[in-house]
């Protein structure tokens, strides 16, 4: 008896595990490529399309460095960064709107048009 028991338990729980995973899953949104947004230090001074047919480069020059972005038919990463870590380099292309391009060192931040304001799994 106590051996069914048990049993019941643990289908019940994985059954619970399934069904919030897949209610997690089916609850995240794909994000729009349709426009990014390129910031520094808040301000907006790039907002276009997300893929281009053609690649575009935009150069992004603040009194600490020099960041380069390429936007093409994939999506929008940073190229080329003269700072320190590299690490904004190293996310390579943007695939998330709850996950932006930071550089850090140059205050620069790239993101999907409209990310800014929904909420991300956190904080619902």
């Amino acid at each position: 008896m106590r051996d069914k028991k048990v049993r019941l338990v643990l289908a019940v729980c994985v059954l619970l595990a399934l069904v919030s995973g897949i209610w997690t899953y089916l609850s995240l949104k794909p994000a729009s490529r349709d426009s990014i947004v390129i910031t520094v230090d808040g301000e907006v001074i790039y907002e276009g399309s997300g893929t281009e047919s053609e690649p575009k480069r935009v150069t992004v020059k603040t009194a600490d460095g020099e960041n380069v972005i390429l936007i093409d038919s994939i999506g929008v990463r940073v190229e080329s960064a003269d700072c320190p870590d590299k690490s904004c380099v190293r996310m390579g292309y943007l695939k998330s709107a709850n996950l932006p391009i930071v550089c850090l060192p140059h205050r620069l931040v790239i993101s999907f048009g409209g990310a800014s304001g929904e909420l991300d799994a956190v904080s619902q």
